[in-house]
């Protein structure tokens, strides 16, 4: 029978790996057989990262023992690594499905004939179903050829990993993962005797909440402008934390530093969620920083750190802003720091910003 995991999401509880692993002992395996053992990590665009161990999986990621494929600075979509019938890599390609007519026709084409025991390793990165009707239909029958039963298709943002190996002359899965709420991992170690699959039914995680609260990371690649901001790991009153680092713009002829997401999918009683402050040793030489929210080009909020004689407190400060008045839409978000004149010093983060739908008790 199918194995389904259906796993709780929390503020907390970031995203889950499951290893759905098929480990065969020295004594099992003849000096002919061998066992490779896959990682397929996947994440929707905004949708919170995949933990694997202590480290955060942000984009796709399909590693086959010590070999790493990744497509960070790919284009969206669908990356493919297949193994030989050996077990051995011996190709990897992006496909843009959601954009490119001719990367959907050639994944398409990858989804047909092979030879048996190759494998297919897939992972997705950011969105990647086309606007078409008719090419998602196509892109699930494929999905569906392949063995998925998870319809990876049917809505954005969403994370979708799988593994499948040609049986005969059918795609049989091996292992699959899925979620519209966080990124997914899968890792399943195969094995090159591949008549033990022959009537394996596979193994799938699906990733849901049992509340009705959607969490959106707004992580520094997806967005749209970010040319002041990058990715820190900083103490404040010496409390490290994993933060978006955009200091105030040293130019007097600029009037602010911003990291813009476009598109931003807002559900029912939105909330943004951060902790701000400036970096350890920037106090003594900071006259004053003003963090800003903006929605859609209006401001919504306001925090200043040591300006009109306010001191710069020294520990992170926690700060939740309701944007109830854009529930249920896709917005252009912005986060803006300005100086208080001169800029030394002004060396502002934003430790875990995220955005909190259906928090309401009476949603």
């Amino acid at each position: 029978m199918r194995s389904v995991l259906s796993l709780a999401l929390s503020l907390l509880f970031l995203a889950v790996v499951v290893d759905v692993s098929r480990r065969f002992g020295a004594e099992e395996r003849s000096p002919s057989r061998r066992a490779v053992h896959v990682v397929a990590s996947a994440k929707g665009r905004l949708l919170l990262p995949a933990w694997y161990g202590d480290e955060q999986i942000l984009g796709d990621v399909i590693q086959v023992e010590d070999a790493n494929f990744s497509s960070r600075r790919s284009p969206p979509g669908l990356r493919v690594v297949t193994l030989s019938p050996a077990l051995a890599p011996i190709d990897s390609r992006q496909y843009d499905l959601a954009a490119s007519p001719e990367d959907r026709a050639a994944f398409l084409e990858r989804c047909g004939k092979a030879e048996p025991r190759t494998v297919l390793i897939l992972a997705t990165r950011d969105d990647f179903r086309p606007a078409d009707p008719v090419d998602v239909r196509r892109l699930q029958e494929a999905a569906e050829h392949l063995g998925s039963r998870l319809r990876p298709f049917d809505s954005m943002p969403a994370s979708w990993s799988l593994v499948c190996m040609r049986i005969d002359d059918a795609w049989t899965k091996l292992a699959e993962g899925y979620s519209t709420e966080s990124g997914v991992i899968v890792a399943f170690t195969i094995d090159s005797d591949s008549s033990r699959y022959r009537a394996f039914e596979g193994e799938t995680m699906v990733i849901e909440s049992d509340t009705r609260e959607i969490q959106l990371h707004l992580e520094l690649e997806a967005a749209a402008e970010a040319e002041d901001a990058s990715l820190a790991f900083a103490a404040v009153g010496g409390v490290p934390r994993a933060a978006l680092y955009l200091p105030a713009p040293s130019d007097p002829e600029v009037e602010h530093a911003r990291a813009v997401w476009s598109d931003v999918p807002l559900g029912s009683h939105p909330v943004f969620r951060c902790s701000v402050g400036l970096q350890d040793g920037a106090w003594n030489e900071s006259n004053g920083v003003v963090y800003s929210i903006v929605v859609d080009g209006k401001l919504v909020a306001e925090r200043a750190l040591g300006v009109g004689g306010r001191p710069i407190e020294r520990a992170w400060e926690p700060w939740e802003v309701d944007l109830s008045p854009w529930a249920d839409r896709a917005v252009r978000f912005e986060l803006r720091v300005a100086g208080n004149g001169d800029a030394s010093g002004d060396w502002a983060l934003w430790a875990e910003p995220t955005i909190v739908s259906g928090t309401s008790d009476n949603d």
